[in-house]
C-alpha cells in the first residue's frame, strides 16, 4: 500500500463516530451476595407500569435519615439490562390483565457498579429486584417503612383485607411463569394468603403449583431478647414486597446462581 493509501485509511479510522464503537456487553459477575455489575441500566423514576419508591429526589432525604451511608452509593436502581426488561415486561403483563391496578412500586435493585448496598446481603450483581405490593390507598415514596402486609392484631398475626390479593397474585404469577426467574422471596403469611386466594378464586391447579414452587417463604425470627412484635413490625424482611431473583443471563460467563461462601 502506498503512502496515500495509508493516509486515507488513517483518516477514515479517526473519523469513526463514537456511537459506532462497539461497547462491551453487560456483565453480571459473581453471585447475588458476592458480586458486581458492569453495563447495567437504571430503571426510570417512573414508567408506563411502575414508579420507584426511592427515586433520585429521595436520595438526600434518605441519606440524612441514615438509610444510605453516602450519597455516592444512593442510586440502587440499576439492574442487568436483561433483568430490567424482564421486570418491565412482567409488570406490563400483570397490569394488562388488571387495567385497574395502579402503577407498581419498585424498590431497590443494584448499584451501578454492583457490590454491597446498604441494608441488603444480596442485590450485588444486578439480578435482584424488590417489587413492592400494590396498594389502592396510594403511592409509597421516599419512605423507609412501606406498608407491611403482615400485621399483629389481638387475634394474632394476619394479612389485612386492604392487601389486594388479586393484584399481588397477578404479579407473582407473571414472574413465576418466567424461565429466567430463579426464586421469589416473600413473607410466610403473605405467601399463604396468596395461595388461599388462588384456590378460592378458580386459578387452575397447575398454575398454582407452578407459582407456589417459586414463592419461597421467608421466616421472621427476632434476635434473642428482642420482642417479636416490635421486631416483626419494624425489621421483618419481605412482608411488604416480592424479592425477585433472576438466573444468570446469557453472556455473563463469570456469573454464578449459587450463594458465595
Amino acid at each position: 500500500m502506498n503512502r496515500l493509501g495509508l493516509t486515507l485509511v488513517t483518516v477514515s479510522l479517526l473519523s469513526v463516530a463514537p456511537s459506532a464503537v462497539v461497547a462491551a456487553p453487560p456483565q453480571s459477575i459473581g453471585s447475588f451476595n458476592g458480586g458486581r455489575l458492569e453495563g447495567g441500566q437504571r430503571f426510570a423514576d417512573e414508567g408506563a407500569d411502575h414508579y420507584l419508591v426511592y427515586p433520585a429526589a429521595c436520595y438526600r432525604e434518605a441519606y440524612l435519615r441514615g438509610y444510605y451511608p453516602s450519597l455516592e452509593r444512593a442510586d440502587n436502581n440499576v439492574a442487568h439490562p436483561a433483568v430490567r426488561q424482564a421486570v418491565l415486561d412482567a409488570l406490563a403483563e400483570a397490569r394488562a390483565r388488571h387495567p385497574e391496578m395502579p402503577k407498581i412500586p419498585l424498590g431497590e435493585s443494584s448499584n451501578a457498579a454492583g457490590g454491597e448496598i446498604f441494608r441488603h446481603i444480596s442485590h450485588q450483581n444486578g439480578l435482584d429486584v424488590d417489587i413492592y405490593f400494590p396498594w389502592a390507598a396510594g403511592r409509597t415514596m421516599c419512605t423507609l417503612e412501606p406498608p407491611s402486609a403482615e400485621l399483629k392484631t389481638d387475634a394474632g398475626w394476619t394479612v389485612p383485607a386492604t392487601f389486594d390479593r388479586r393484584w399481588s397474585w397477578a404479579i407473582a404469577e407473571r414472574f413465576a411463569a418466567r424461565a429466567d426467574v430463579k426464586i421469589i422471596l416473600i413473607g410466610t403469611l403473605v405467601r399463604k394468603a396468596l395461595h388461599t386466594w388462588a384456590k378460592a378464586n378458580g386459578v387452575p391447579a397447575r398454575t398454582i403449583r407452578k407459582t407456589m414452587r417459586k414463592l419461597h417463604p421467608v421466616f421472621c425470627r427476632a434476635p434473642k431478647g428482642v420482642d417479636m412484635g416490635t421486631y416483626r413490625n419494624n425489621r421483618c424482611p419481605h412482608d411488604d414486597h416480592f424479592h425477585v431473583r433472576f438466573r444468570c443471563p446469557k453472556g455473563s460467563k463469570k456469573c454464578s446462581n449459587r450463594r458465595a461462601r
